[in-house]
Parts: C-alpha cells; sequence; structure tokens
C-alpha cells in the first residue's frame, strides 16, 4: 500500500464487525489514510485519506469489548512533517469506521511530544499507554500510563 509522499507505513488493523479488516495509515499528507481488506489481509483496497488530521505518527485502533465500538488513539493535528506531535487524542466510531465522534485529548501539552499509543482493556477500563518527551530536548522520553474508565470516551 502506497500513496503520494514517503508513502503509507505503521499500520494499524481492526476486524470490522462483517468480516473486512479496516487498516489505518501514517504518511505525509496531513491525514490518516485508510485501506480495507475483504480476504483476512492477502489483499487491500488503495489507501485513501480519511477526514481526520494528522501527522506523519502512528495511530492505533481497537474495539472496545464492552460496547462493540471503535476506538482510534492518534495525533489529532494536520501536519505535512513528523511533528508537532500532541495533541495525542481519542475518537469513538459506533458504526464501524464509517464516522468519528466523541473526541477528547488524551494529552496536549504544547511543550511535549506524545505519540506510539498502545490500548488495553481491562474490565471497564482503558489503560493506555504512549511516549512522551519534551519538545526542547528529543534524546530523552518517558513512557505515559493513562487509565480511563471506558465510559469517559463517550462523555
Amino acid at each position: 500500500m502506497t500513496a503520494p509522499g514517503r508513502g503509507c507505513h505503521e499500520p494499524a488493523i481492526v476486524e470490522l464487525k462483517e468480516g473486512r479488516l479496516l487498516c489505518f495509515l501514517r504518511n505525509t499528507n496531513q491525514r490518516l489514510y485508510q485501506s480495507f481488506s475483504d480476504d483476512g489481509g492477502a489483499h487491500w483496497s488503495r489507501p485513501e485519506p480519511t477526514k481526520l488530521p494528522s501527522p506523519e505518527s502512528p495511530a492505533i485502533v481497537k474495539r472496545i469489548p464492552s460496547t462493540g465500538d471503535l476506538l482510534l488513539l492518534w495525533n489529532n493535528v494536520a501536519s505535512p512533517t513528523n511533528w508537532p506531535r500532541t495533541p495525542l487524542s481519542a475518537a469513538i466510531s459506533q458504526d464501524d469506521g464509517k464516522t468519528w465522534g466523541h473526541f477528547k485529548d488524551i494529552d496536549a501539552r504544547p511543550a511535549f511530544d506524545a505519540a506510539y499509543p498502545s490500548i488495553t482493556f481491562v474490565n471497564d477500563e482503558a489503560f493506555i499507554a504512549y511516549y512522551s518527551r519534551s519538545t526542547r530536548w528529543k534524546r530523552d522520553s518517558e513512557i505515559t500510563l493513562r487509565i480511563y474508565q471506558v465510559q469517559q470516551f463517550y462523555a
């Protein structure tokens, strides 16, 4: 899969309710791109831009076990480069990725990068881990862990 610019890479894939796969891809086109597979990932549709702004940084998407909805985490800012990597935001899709709502910033500190999120669900909680670091000193980074009640994403 590719797109203009530096192409598409670092996929985030989730299985949709009807069995298709949805893949989000980072690129330099200031939007998250998406692609679909109807055959378990052997073949993919041509990547197309979503309406979701993004720098060239990776996203993650997972199905929320307790609701069946999709939770997407990504850097919600348009940029043709790797930066800025803030804010790190969340959105919910209640229709298997057709539309997104319930936008919420996870980390929006202007002097910090926040990227490469992961999500683990335990009961009714979402454990979100990601790297964060000061934009003034890019050699050191920390792993930040935030724990949310799943219902907080719907507020």
